[in-house]
């Protein structure tokens, strides 16, 4: 019995399938793709010296989940080290997976990885090897890259217009040394984006700030909530003056987990305490008590220790002299990193040594400049720095060590004094009764003017005014009513419209400068429901009216002519016609056909397409994408034919013919011509969706014009709320991004633990815009392309 539990014991292939189950256990409930990235390192180190046969199937399946993590994470701060242990990682997945493994895989891999690695080597002052590693990323683009793969990395020089050694030796930080590199290299060499990239991030670590600074905290991790590491995280703070109960300060965690919340809370109280004694001893003001919110940088970070009691206390300082509206406040620099424990009396003591290395370690690795500790910690503190510098000597980080808050304040790099206005002061303090005394005045005159100006021109007289502004549904007539609410004339029906299918506008269609009144809805009837579209003169009068649909056949059944109005918008889609056009978009009421007709001004029908598939009522725009002078409709839903998310492009000079079919004879339109649309796109069924609902759909279409970009949202999934995927274009429909809604997340990861849904449903949510299909006339293809067959 004893031989066959040492068998097992030491059998490899039952502890390479333990580690396997611990790391997907362990991955299922890591806090940040940093963590899940380390996770799966640390498995392919631990076994990578087993057979290739024994570890062939395991490394396989998380090779594509750390292509997946390592081509988007930030490791922001991460030792060049573990970077280069990612790279080696990635190359040797590859050249052993590469039949498995598509080629942009290792390419976004290793772009990711550069870049960062670039970073790290500048924030230590490396910049030889942080220009390398940017040279190296830009070869990525090479063809022939992946085919000299297996003989290693570039470790080729950079050419650099001088001497790193020079240039090394001229800077006072690592941010001045990073700046010179620039100016020396320029812009004309294929690396101006990525420069610009690593100047964005570095600018966190720069510039001053009332209501922030950074702090380095030792993350808890585990059931007993141990120490494991320090995370340079930002501290923000705003303060309100709100009375508390018996006179004392009040805090507020946004993000602090419910755990240990007590300790936290009395540690946060003593160093609002000590911030009132110095405001007290140094500049005689007694403070009234105030409500302080404070939060981090990231949601639920476990920390241990009483280290934030410093920068507690000295944002602080800041914050009740912005809420009590003094004449002076202070200001910390964004390139110092604080940390310590405050007493009562604002003395600043000792720390743990074993914290303190982790939290030198922190910073040492970041683009901070300062970090300020207890002048008690500034022997080993410099020890360890010392240690760090042995492998990174250009590494330019400065300990200030202190004894107390006041040499904080005191102490021109950490910190400043900002002085207001005399004449801005009063204006923040006594504006608003000076502005309310000025209003009060401008708003008597100007009623004292409109009534003198109204009494003497009867035409100003809203009282008398015979337009209507809202149109009411009394059973089976039209109310049409002024601003007064007096009724001005009724329109008779044929039938009563349902109440809550009534829409309406008021606008100018024909240009002569008044508006017209379009109301549409949907007719109560024992049978199926159909709609109508009524355009009436602001006097009542008839001009013109619309029922969508007709019927309509397909190769294997005929559809009835009961359409709903689903939405009708006016539009002046051409800037040389002053006149507007009509688009009504009609939904059968029981199947899946979609009419979208296009009416002029009179009611006349210009054209219409047919969908096989409804569009969604928040899914359609009307914007000149292409900037040609006439507007285009851009319409969203699902079609049932492909069982997928659409979204579909029409130019209004010509709107014909159908959908593209997939040969499926329920769904090919008998009698209908190919359609004229521009563009058409079926966004990709998640996994989720494919096991849990029939098909997906469009819910919304957003515009961002300054950016030039589409935003479309789609339906995957509804549990307690709904599931999303969100998609980005630019208005050439080239996909920019696909991302999930957090509830979507939340929804995979709750089923790929419960094994409903396999391990990919999870990594295939940012990288479905691979797999947007696009119709060009002619056939299906994967990347955007307009239909060829539009000769306009």
């Amino acid at each position: 019995m004893n031989n066959k539990n040492d068998n097992q014991a030491g059998n490899p292939v039952i502890n390479l399938e333990n580690l396997y189950n611990q790391t997907l256990s362990s991955l299922s409930i890591a806090a940040d793709e940093q963590e899940r990235v380390r996770l799966i390192t640390d498995f392919f180190r631990s076994t990578q010296d087993l057979p290739e046969d024994l570890t062939y199937s395991f490394h396989l399946q998380l090779a594509g989940l750390f292509f997946f993590l390592t081509s988007s994470f930030q490791p922001d701060g991460l030792p060049p080290e573990e970077l280069k242990d990612c790279l080696e990682i990635s190359r040797r997945l590859y050249r052993r997976f590469k039949d498995k493994l598509h080629p942009n895989q290792l390419r976004e891999t290793l772009s990711n990885l550069l870049f960062y690695l670039a970073l790290s080597h500048f924030y230590l002052g490396e910049l030889e090897d942080g220009l390398s590693s940017l040279l190296r990323k830009n070869k990525l683009a090479e063809e022939a890259f992946l085919d000299n793969l297996d003989s290693g990395p570039d470790r080729t020089r950079p050419e650099f217009p001088g001497d790193f050694q020079d240039l090394k030796n001229q800077g006072s930080s690592n941010w001045l040394l990073f700046q010179e590199l620039v100016k020396k290299i320029g812009r004309e060499n294929g690396l101006a984006l990525d420069i610009d990239l690593i100047q964005e991030k570095w600018k966190r670590f720069s510039g001053w700030s009332s209501d922030g600074l950074f702090c380095p905290l030792v993350e808890r991790r585990g059931l007993l909530q141990a120490g494991e590491r320090a995370r340079l995280l930002l501290l923000e703070s705003r303060c309100r003056r709100t009375g508390a109960a018996e006179g004392h300060n009040l805090v507020r965690f946004s993000t602090l987990p419910v755990h240990h919340q007590e300790k936290t809370y009395l540690m946060a109280t003593d160093a609002l305490e000590a911030a009132d004694y110095l405001l007290k001893t140094e500049y005689g003001l007694s403070l009234p008590p105030c409500t302080l919110l404070f939060s981090f940088s990231e949601k639920n970070f476990m920390y241990s220790g009483e280290s934030l009691s410093l920068p507690l206390a000295t944002l602080s300082l800041s914050q009740k002299l912005i809420s009590s509206q003094r004449r002076f406040y202070f200001v910390y620099s964004r390139e110092a990193a604080f940390t310590g424990k405050v007493d009562l009396n604002g003395e600043i003591q000792r720390i743990s040594p074993d914290a303190l290395e982790e939290k030198v370690r922190a910073v040492f690795y970041s683009g901070i400049r300062y970090l300020v500790i207890p002048a008690q910690n500034l022997k080993e503190a410099r020890s360890f720095v010392f240690n760090l510098l042995a492998r990174h000597p250009w590494r330019r980080l400065e300990l200030i060590g202190v004894n107390n808050i006041r040499e904080i304040i005191a102490d021109s790099r950490i910190c400043q004094k900002i002085k207001i206005p005399l004449i801005a002061h009063l204006a923040q303090t006594r504006g608003p009764l000076i502005r309310r005394s000025i209003m009060a005045g401008l708003g008597l005159a100007v009623m004292i003017t409109a009534l003198v100006i109204i009494n003497k021109n009867p035409s100003f007289h809203f009282w008398k005014i015979r337009h209507p502004v809202i149109i009411e549904l009394h059973d089976s007539r039209l109310f049409a009513r002024n601003p007064e609410e007096q009724l001005l004339w009724t329109f008779p029906l044929r039938r009563p419209f349902r109440p809550d299918t009534l829409q309406q506008k008021f606008v100018d269609l024909d240009g002569d400068g008044e508006d017209e009144i379009l109301v549409s809805g949907d007719y109560l009837s024992e049978e199926k429901v159909s709609a109508e579209l009524f355009c009436l003169k602001k006097s009542g009068k008839l001009l013109w009216s619309y029922q969508p649909g007709r019927k309509i056949k397909t190769l294997t059944d005929e559809f009835s002519n009961h359409y709903t109005i689903k939405k009708f918008e006016a539009a002046n889609f051409s800037r040389t016609s002053p006149e507007k056009s009509v688009l009504v978009i009609g939904n059968h009421v029981t199947w899946y056909p979609t009419q979208i007709a296009l009416l002029d001004a009179r009611g006349k029908l210009l054209g219409e397409y047919w969908h096989a598939g409804h569009l969604g009522q928040a899914a359609l725009l009307i914007e000149d994408l292409d900037e040609d002078g006439r507007k285009e409709i851009i319409a969203g839903g699902t079609n049932n034919d492909f069982q997928q998310a659409c979204l579909l492009v029409l130019d209004p000079r010509n709107i014909s013919g159908c959908s593209p079919a997939s040969g499926n004879p329920d769904f090919k339109f008998r009698d209908l011509p190919e359609g004229t649309q521009e563009y058409y796109l079926l966004l990709p069924r998640t996994t989720i969706n494919q096991a849990m609902n029939l098909r997906n759909y469009i819910v919304t279409i957003q515009l961002f014009r300054e950016e030039k970009i589409l935003e479309v949202t789609t339906h995957e999934f509804s549990k307690e709320v709904s599931c999303r995927m969100m998609y980005n274009f630019d208005f050439r429909m080239n996909p920019l991004l696909s991302r999930p809604t957090d509830v979507l997340t939340e929804a995979v990861k709750e089923l790929v633990v419960s094994r409903v849904l396999p391990p990919h449903a999870e990594t295939e949510l940012r990288s479905l815009k691979e797999r947007i299909r696009y119709w060009d006339g002619q056939a299906w293809v994967n990347y955007p392309d307009r239909n060829k067959k539009l000769d306009f």
